[in-house]
């Protein structure tokens, strides 16, 4: 056999080993395994919410399209249930927008997303894992961490966002420039003798105007969020530094107004 012959022989071994390696390696893919792109997970991977059928949103997702034939996926159920307390009040809340991510080599994706039904509920199936889990309500965007196992099959969340609407004992106002405008560099003092009040993630100063002894104009109700600058507590009681998103009038606070403060802020529990 001539050198060229040999030479010819010898890549066609290789071509042929190549092939085979590459079967090889084909048969032994994980199916169970996400595949990352540009856009994110794979629709496989993705899990849409289990909601009442009213609402955007809800439906079953895939839970095992495009994972393989004969190979059974492992999902943990994950019960997301969303209520709302307001002046000592309870209730479910339904059409609370609920996103599920998880962090990858590539950052922080979503994987899942749905809105509570009549119940205040939706329901999602994920693999086993490290999940972020994202409730918004009263304007506030929460977030939990998470890991589902697949020891435990199933998994409820328990979301109350508290929405409560007081008058603080002390306020002051910093109008340091003295132009008539508390301005988002300026700041708000309120103290409440209040000592078990939560660290609110969101606090709106409502001026409310009176016009008269009982009755209550709502028309003329000014509203504007509050920046937290500063949070204390003290064992007689609790005080607040607090910044205007956008201007606030001093002039609004007449004799025939009464300042309000709304403070939300939430707490999460799971059990499995």
């Amino acid at each position: 056999m001539t050198q060229s012959s040999e030479t010819a022989a010898m890549a066609f071994a290789l071509l042929v080993l190549a092939f085979a390696f590459s079967v090889l390696a084909i048969s032994h893919i994980d199916y169970r395994t996400a595949i990352v792109g540009p856009e994110g997970l794979s629709r496989s991977y993705r899990a849409e919410g289990l909601g009442g059928e009213d609402v955007p949103g809800g439906g079953q997702g895939n839970e095992s399209s495009g994972m393989g034939q004969g190979l059974e996926v492992v999902t943990v159920q994950l019960s997301v249930t969303v209520y709302e307390e307001t002046s000592q009040r309870m209730r479910l809340v339904r059409g609370t927008p609920v996103n599920v991510s998880t962090t990858t080599a590539e950052g922080e994706i979503q994987v899942a997303y749905g809105v509570t039904d009549r119940a205040g509920s939706v329901v999602f199936k994920l693999p086993p894992g490290s999940y972020s889990i994202f409730a918004e309500h009263f304007g506030v965007l929460g977030n939990f961490s998470a890991t589902l196992l697949e020891s435990n099959p199933e998994s409820s969340m328990r979301w109350v966002f508290h929405d409560d609407l007081e008058t603080p004992v002390i306020v002051q106002m910093n109008d340091i420039n003295a132009d008539g405008l508390i301005s988002p560099d300026e700041t708000i003092a309120l103290f409440y003798r209040e000592v078990g009040l939560k660290n609110p993630q969101r606090i709106t100063m409502v001026v409310r105007q009176v016009c008269g002894s009982v009755e209550v104009c709502g028309e003329g109700d000014v509203s504007v969020d509050l920046a937290i600058v500063g949070f204390s507590v003290f064992t007689h009681g609790t005080y607040l530094v607090l910044s205007p998103l956008e201007p606030v009038s001093v002039s609004a606070l007449g004799l025939n107004s009464t300042l309000l403060i709304g403070t939300v802020w939430y707490e999460v529990s799971i059990t499995t």
